[in-house]
């Protein structure tokens, strides 16, 4: 049974291996908006 889960999404405690600013651009995500919120507010067929 799992009792406890550790998610360190911004590198505190591990070196993050995700190039989040590579994928913002990638996507053309702009600074200041959560990528999550940027991706659900494009139209369905651009979300992929």
């Amino acid at each position: 049974m799992i009792k406890a889960m550790l998610l360190d999404m911004d590198g505190t405690i591990t070196k993050p291996y995700i190039d989040w600013r590579g994928l913002r651009e990638e996507i053309g995500a702009p600074e200041g908006i959560p990528l999550l919120d940027y991706i659900y507010g494009l139209p369905g067929s651009e979300r992929g």
